[in-house]
């Protein structure tokens, strides 16, 4: 499954910087799975879209408290910007 979610600029550039390799989420009204995509669109401070998106794909999933999951992720790249609204991203 394909999961479109939005980045503050302070992890996207950790990922970028090969400092982070991991990602943390609510799974509200969603699971994630081993296998999955993370499209990961950045956002400025104002949550308004820069353009950068990355691609992760979860290699690890460990169930946390209250609905939350910590995910291993591995690199798949940097993609084109897609055009997006805030309506299907969280």
């Amino acid at each position: 499954m394909i999961h479109n979610l939005k980045i503050k600029t302070q992890f996207y550039k950790d990922y970028i910087n090969n400092l982070k390799t991991f990602e943390i989420r609510k799974e509200e009204g969603r699971t994630f799975s081993i296998g999955d995509i993370l499209i990961l669109n950045e956002i400025d401070e104002n949550e308004n879209f820069t353009g950068n998106v990355l691609e992760k794909k979860v290699i690890y999933i460990s169930r946390y408290f209250q609905n939350h999951v910590v995910m291993g992720v591995k690199w798949i790249g940097k993609i084109k910007p897609r055009l997006l609204s805030k309506q299907n991203l969280r």
